[in-house]
């Protein structure tokens, strides 16, 4: 769910992507991409946008005046076990955020009172620096999962939210619906590396359940 920096508006739902021109009065699908399992806009590229697939690959694309969606250029998935899908994406700026994860399933037998997911969840962070001029060739910077979790409730999935901050130090800010932690990642040099944060001193959600 995102706006442009206009009125179109779109929508992941389930593995569709939509998009629709919020401005009208009865907004319908102006166009629609499937097996996608994330999208963002770029905000400083007039209606472009990066779409995470299934597979976990990436797609730059433009969505253009005669509502149609244009592929520019692709990336592949970053990670190096198979069976990721891209769940997140934020586009800020040159800053690219890609999340990963990744769900076995059990081989147990299913308890209908166990709360928790007995499948296997996992989870991963990407950033790079991205410019039309290193699209085809980006140098992604691994950061794990950068917010530890535990467990994950029956049917659940996990989620990132991320916020980019672009000062004298570029961060990019990492929280986790499942998870009661605030994580850090910073720009040093080329490279994003994971902020550790001093005893005592660690970022939290106010909430925690």
């Amino acid at each position: 769910l995102g706006f442009s920096s206009g009125y179109y508006l779109l929508i992941v739902d389930k593995t569709t992507l939509r998009i629709y021109n919020a401005a009208a009065a009865a907004p319908s699908p102006l166009a629609s991409m499937e097996n996608v399992s994330s999208a963002a806009w770029s905000t400083t590229e007039s209606n472009a946008l990066i779409v995470g697939k299934t597979d976990g690959s990436m797609e730059i694309c433009q969505f253009q005046e005669d509502n149609t969606l244009a592929t520019t250029s692709k990336l592949d998935c970053p990670h190096d076990e198979d069976g990721f899908s891209c769940t997140h994406l934020e586009w800020n700026q040159d800053t690219l955020v890609a999340g990963f994860a990744k769900v076995t399933p059990s081989d147990e037998a299913p308890d209908e009172d166990e709360e928790d997911d007995t499948a296997e969840h996992e989870a991963a962070l990407f950033v790079c620096t991205l410019s039309s001029s290193t699209s085809q060739h980006v140098e992604w910077s691994a950061v794990g999962d950068v917010v530890p979790f535990f467990t994950i409730p029956k049917a659940g999935r996990h989620a990132y939210f991320t916020s980019c901050l672009h000062s004298k130090l570029k961060l990019v800010i990492v929280a986790a619906n499942v998870g009661s932690d605030v994580g850090a990642v910073a720009l040093e040099g080329s490279e994003w590396k994971l902020i550790e944060f001093q005893e005592g001193f660690a970022a939290t959600t106010p909430v925690d359940d």
